[in-house]
């Protein structure tokens, strides 16, 4: 595919670390001038992937991914003694720390329907939360 062509070029490998370095570095102080934010929604092989890619080739976008896949799986094995409250904690410090470092580009990141579950939260409820998050673009 394409996306994947495009993730292991080299010279792409090495201008995603730097956009990383210079995020965790500056992204913070950066986040108040960003204009906008991205969320998407969807479930599973559907090509979102590809979509996040293109995205991501954006100057102005940093597309970050399905960032809360792998606290799915920790979940599974680690976190089921949290409660409903301390999980969508700790949902809410996992994006917010992310857009961190989009610095002032648009952040965008990728949830499948079945994460919402991960973090008992019904899609009016997350749709609401990731707006005050200063989510304003959403994709299906």
């Amino acid at each position: 595919m394409k996306s994947d062509v495009y993730l292991r070029h080299p010279f792409n490998v090495a201008m995603r670390a730097l956009d990383l370095s210079f995020g965790m570095a500056f992204g913070k102080a950066l986040s108040r001038q960003r204009k906008g934010n991205i969320a998407s929604f969807h479930i599973g092989r559907c090509g979102s992937t590809v979509l996040g890619g293109l995205l991501n080739q954006h100057a102005k976008i940093f597309w970050d991914g399905e960032i809360l896949t792998r606290y799915y799986w920790y979940k599974r094995k680690k976190y089921t003694s949290l409660l409903k409250e301390a999980i969508q904690e700790l949902q809410k410090k996992i994006i917010s720390s992310r857009m961190n470092m989009a610095g002032k580009k648009y952040y965008g990141f990728e949830t499948r329907f079945f994460q919402m579950k991960l973090f008992h939260l019904k899609l009016q409820e997350y749709i609401k939360q990731l707006e005050t998050f200063g989510f304003d673009h959403f994709i299906i």
